[in-house]
């Protein structure tokens, strides 16, 4: 098994979805009161998701856990 952690915006536009979909399996059960299902969330989802702040962890290629960093302001 092969781990790696790189920042979204490496990987480019194209993974947004994934990230998306990733993020959202990730917190089903808190978004359960917007949608269940988790096609719908991701396509909402994902327009929002800023790569440059977001860190994604691929296990073996593929995007397995999301991070966020903020600044805080």
């Amino acid at each position: 098994m092969t781990i790696e952690i790189k920042r979204a915006d490496e990987f480019g536009e194209g993974y947004r979805r994934r990230i998306a979909e990733v993020l959202v399996r990730g917190f089903a059960e808190d978004f359960a009161y917007f949608s269940k299902d988790p096609e719908q969330l991701a396509a909402a989802f994902e327009h929002m998701i800023l790569l440059e702040r977001f860190h994604v962890a691929l296990v073996d290629g593929q995007p397995a856990a999301v991070g966020a960093l903020t600044e805080g302001t």
